[in-house]
């Protein structure tokens, strides 16, 4: 009698054929980026000559020069120098505990997933792809049957999703797709024999002569979010070959109702290093500089042509000249044969003209510009300068203040993983003091894109909303303790200086007089801050860690120094009207709430209703010992 048991399931014949014609959809939407990335590993490999429809002289030397490997290679080189370190900071007094044990718990975790080595790929292709991805799966197998959490670099090009979403989190479906050996799988899943015909194909890179994929077949794993009964979206999973079910969550009676993951999440994070509109994934460093390594692969083509020409003498030959042209042409030969008298119409030397010496000019500028490519422009400013070197110079800095001995002050913090150190150090028992900026609590690096992009070229640069985040929270809890600014009042003829890369910019950039409105706009106002947490960040706490304990409180023997608030100003920052000597300002466009109205200065008011009344008043004050805060 025939089993009908796999007809009566969820997940069976039909649904898999139509999550095949998914699949297909998906596969044709990605067609191009696939055509890119294969072309990608081309240029990678050195091996980018097969692209040309045309190649130049078939035949002859195709040279591949290193530039692009070398460019590529140093940047997977710096990313592993910003090998990162998992910590986990607690939420409230009494996650402590929870937070420390999760940050022992963490390390061993990764080390056992092998971590370093699946960091190392995905920075590989995050370069070379332009999306580095990672996929998170537990691994019920593992550990003798006990089941373990599994962490792999997992390549772009076997991932499909819905055409035109920014978030995968936001395609209906998922397919990773994987080549996997055809005997082992009929093995572990009888119900594939005879089904050897494979339905799927994969994209592929150009694989050396020989090497053939007949023995393998095509393993889909099918990730998807429908809804349960209730209306919440659940994520399941199915694993199909040769159009076969191989296993479906939904089919399984400990999954069917609760999903694959409690989560509900694809288990794949994507890492874009230069971020596309309207896709999950970006573009790399070899999209932006193929175009230089491919004209200067031609011009070492024609340079190596030039020498070889050159270097061998050629003739020019009358028909009548009577030159035995076989004894010519035998280079280990002494003598050369002719009947009769050779004249200079009938025999002379073909002269070999050297390449111009621009063209070697116009090689080495596009040899410099590879070099640069991806970089000069001001979004290359943080790329340059990853979160990562912050909180490894954070570590640094605190290891050797604990071994002199001294407490440490780190200005101009920008990142959570730099708070993150610090906090570290802390915990140690260290005595530590952390500044933060206006700027990094309410700029993020996508200014860096704007068309006045080198206007916001500072160091550090400017971050993302995860980092002001994490820097509000922390002036929030006490873990930072003053608020500070620089004062580079550059003009944007001055910026430009530059030619608009980054790192001949002039940093910097004009904060001074809009520091305490920021605070108290963006900060106290929107609740974030007291009004007490703003003079405490701005004046009592800066007081005592630069020696001036007589300054910063309203009290007896303290010197009269006395800003008196008024919060019913309004108004909104342009880059004209300000007080700097300069034409523009980082803030431009925020709307602020509050100014300084009244200024009384060791007992004097020198400011009376915005306007000054008294100049000249300020003076030398030394420093005296710090005071500690905690």
């Amino acid at each position: 009698m025939e089993d009908t048991r796999a007809e009566s399931l969820p997940i069976g014949a039909a649904e898999a054929a139509a999550a095949l014609q998914t699949l297909q959809r998906y596969k044709a939407g990605k067609a191009a980026l696939d055509k890119r990335l294969i072309d990608n590993e081309l240029w990678f490999r050195m091996g980018h000559w097969k692209n040309y429809r045309d190649p130049l002289m078939p035949g002859k030397a195709q040279p591949s020069s290193g530039w692009l490997f070398n460019s590529i290679a140093n940047k997977h080189a710096d990313a592993m120098d910003n090998y990162p370190e998992p910590m986990v900071l607690p939420r409230a007094a009494d996650d402590q505990a929870t937070a420390q044990a999760l940050s022992s718990v963490l390390p061993v975790v990764l080390e056992q997933a092998d971590y370093e080595q699946v960091y190392s790929d995905v920075w590989w292709r995050k370069l070379k792809q332009g999306t580095g991805v990672t996929g998170i799966f537990w691994d019920p197998a593992a550990r003798g049957g006990l089941g373990d959490i599994a962490v792999r670099s997992v390549n772009l090009l076997m991932l499909y999703w819905e055409p035109g979403v920014q978030d995968i989190q936001d395609s209906p479906d998922l397919f990773h797709l994987s080549l996997e050996d055809t005997a082992r799988l009929t093995a572990q899943y009888p119900q594939l024999a005879g089904h050897a015909a494979g339905v799927v194909d994969v994209p592929r890179y150009i694989h050396e002569d020989g090497q053939t994929t007949a023995n393998k077949s095509v393993v889909v794993d099918w990730y998807y979010k429908r809804p349960d009964e209730n209306g919440k979206l659940r994520l399941h999973y199915c694993k199909l070959c040769n159009g076969v079910v191989l296993y479906a969550s939904q089919n399984d009676p400990a999954l069917a109702a609760r999903g694959l993951y409690d989560h509900g999440k694809y288990p794949f994070v994507f890492d874009p290093l230069f971020v596309e509109e309207d896709s999950p994934a970006g573009f790399g460093y070899i999209d932006v500089m193929k175009d230089c390594q491919n004209a200067i692969d031609k011009m070492n083509h024609a340079m190596d042509e030039n020498v070889l020409l050159a270097s061998r003498q050629r003739y020019v030959l009358s028909d009548t000249a009577g030159v035995n042209e076989e004894e010519l042409a035998d280079l280990s030969r002494d003598i050369v044969h002719v009947v009769g008298r050779l004249n200079e119409d009938s025999f002379r030397p073909l002269q070999t003209a050297g390449l111009q010496g621009n063209s070697l000019s116009y090689r080495n500028s596009r040899i410099e510009e590879l070099k640069e490519q991806g970089e000069t422009k001001p979004w290359g400013h943080p790329v340059s300068r990853p979160a990562e070197v912050e909180a490894e110079a954070v570590a640094r800095y605190m290891r050797i203040a604990q071994l002199a001995g001294t407490p440490a002050y780190v200005v101009h913090l920008s990142t959570e993983e730099g708070l993150i150190e610090a906090q570290r150090a802390r915990a140690r028992g260290q005595e530590v003091y952390l500044e933060t900026c206006p700027q990094y609590l309410l700029l993020t690096d996508d200014r860096y894109r704007d068309p006045d992009g080198v206007k916001f070229i500072m160091s550090p640069p400017l971050r993302k909303d995860a980092d002001r985040e994490a820097l509000w929270q922390g002036l929030k809890e006490g873990a930072l303790d003053t608020i500070g600014t620089d004062h580079c009042s550059f003009t944007m003829k001055q910026k430009m200086l530059g030619g608009g890369k980054f790192f001949k910019t002039p940093n910097g950039g004009a904060g001074v007089q809009h520091r305490g409105q920021l605070i108290y706009t963006y900060g106290v106002c929107e609740g974030r801050l007291t009004l007490e947490d703003m003079v405490k960040y701005l004046s009592y706490n800066p007081s005592r860690l630069f020696g001036m304990p007589d300054r910063g409180e309203i009290a007896e023997e303290k010197a009269a120094d006395i800003v008196i608030w008024d919060p019913s100003v309004s108004g909104t920052i342009t880059d004209t009207n300000h007080a700097y000597n300069c034409d523009n300002s980082v803030f431009a466009g925020f709307d602020v709430k509050g100014a300084a109205r009244d200024v009384i200065l060791n007992g004097e008011h020198i400011v009376e209703n915005g306007s000054i009344k008294l100049e000249g008043r300020g003076r030398y004050i030394s420093r005296t010992g710090y005071m500690k805060l905690r």
